[in-house]
């Protein structure tokens, strides 16, 4: 098992510098300009409806909430095709096969932020897993270099051990609650 490999298993997470080329990044963020531009219709994983670009636009022209599932837009088929080159690529996939040691893997959710969205500290496993758990695995690909200017993105190396899984029976109140106890246990990690 390589170095990377171990890294994850031990912490549970791994950065990757410069993984996808700035050719791929370039091409999604000039599509995705377009696609802002021309008044489209999106679903926004953050506020959990549907939006047009238009009406989500702040005054730098970044969208306030984020795009759900935007490698499925068949409206905007540029920028679907645009993300899965970058989501789907043999370079994320040698990393996941790395991480994992599987083979195949399936795009089960993905979105697209334009900026920071503010979201609360949290286990991704509330939201989002398998079953049974554990088997997920998810990646944040920064389109930018990131400074932490714009909200803070961090991890809690090694709170993936954490056995405890009672937050599964909690509502959302009660696991923010939850959340917020159990990461006093671990030391925040910037990932700017």
């Amino acid at each position: 098992m390589d170095n990377k490999r171990l890294f994850y298993k031990k912490n549970g997470y791994i950065i990757y510098k410069q993984l996808i080329t700035h050719n791929k990044i370039e091409k999604l963020l000039e599509i995705f300009n377009k696609f802002k531009t021309s008044n489209s219709l999106f679903y926004s994983q953050s506020e959990h409806n549907w939006r047009m670009t238009k009406d989500d636009l702040d005054n730098q022209n970044n969208l306030n909430t984020s795009l759900e599932g935007f490698t499925e837009l068949f409206w905007a088929p540029s920028l679907s095709k645009a993300g899965r080159e970058i989501l789907t690529s043999h370079e994320i996939n040698r990393c996941l096969k790395n991480l994992s040691g599987e083979d195949e893997f399936v795009m089960w959710q993905n979105m697209l932020f334009d900026k920071s969205t503010g979201t609360i500290d949290h286990l991704d496993s509330y939201y989002l897993d398998t079953d049974p758990i554990g088997n997920l695995i998810a990646a944040w690909i920064a389109l930018e270099d990131i400074n932490g200017e714009g909200g803070e993105f961090h991890v809690y190396p090694e709170s993936h051990r954490n056995n405890d899984i009672s937050w599964k029976k909690l509502n959302h109140s009660e696991f923010v609650e939850w959340q917020k106890a159990s990461t006093k246990k671990y030391k925040k990690k910037p990932l700017n």
